[in-house]
């Protein structure tokens, strides 16, 4: 026994054949089948064992692949385009061009990133521009109305850009221009009231 490199390492003695019946040494140099005992001349059957060549630390190559996130066992075919993780056949989901992996996939159907997926869609360009058509014949309350059109209007706006779609735009651009009409005449009602109140008191 000793130590190289940090490794303990066992050096075993060379095997000693003996006859079964008297136990003298026999030749190293067996074939398999019938033996016959030199010394007590036992008649015994013989079969050679060639043990396995010792094997190093197997190297597994680049081209193996990697395993999937979720299932050790199985090869990852593919990666979450939303958070990078490897993913087999199993885990893997293809919706709307994203291949995402079930935990994504659920996240991203709370959000409602996922277009082919929804079910009901808050239309705020729609709702910017009944606001602000609402408040025309209100146009004296235009500092709650219009102000309210256009937060409405942005918020439509950012949501066809997400969604990469262009319906229902216009009616948010109308109600922008709408809504800063409402205010402007709002403001200007203010002011008015306010010198009327100055010239009475």
């Amino acid at each position: 026994m000793a130590i190289a490199g940090g490794l303990l390492t066992t050096t075993l003695a060379p095997l000693v054949l003996g006859c079964p019946a008297c136990g003298t040494k026999l030749p190293t140099a067996l074939a398999d089948g019938t033996q016959i005992c030199a010394k007590c001349r036992t008649v015994f059957e013989c079969a050679v064992f060639d043990p396995p060549k010792e094997r190093g630390i197997v190297v597994m190559p680049s081209t193996a692949g990697t395993p999937c996130a979720q299932h050790a066992r199985n090869l990852a075919t593919g990666s979450c385009t939303r958070c990078g993780a490897f993913m087999c056949e199993l885990c893997k989901i293809d919706c709307d061009s994203h291949q995402v992996c079930p935990t994504c996939f659920e996240r991203l159907q709370q959000e409602g990133a996922l277009p082919s997926l929804r079910t009901r869609i808050v239309n705020y360009n729609n709702i910017a521009f009944t606001i602000a058509v609402v408040g025309v014949p209100m146009i004296a309350f235009g500092l709650l109305i219009g102000p309210i059109a256009i937060v409405y209007s942005i918020r439509g706006i950012r949501q066809n850009r997400a969604l990469s779609e262009t319906s229902y735009r216009v009616r948010g651009i109308l109600a922008i221009i709408l809504g800063v009409i409402e205010v402007g005449v709002g403001c200007c009602v203010l002011l008015a009231l306010m010198g009327v109140l100055g010239r009475h008191r």
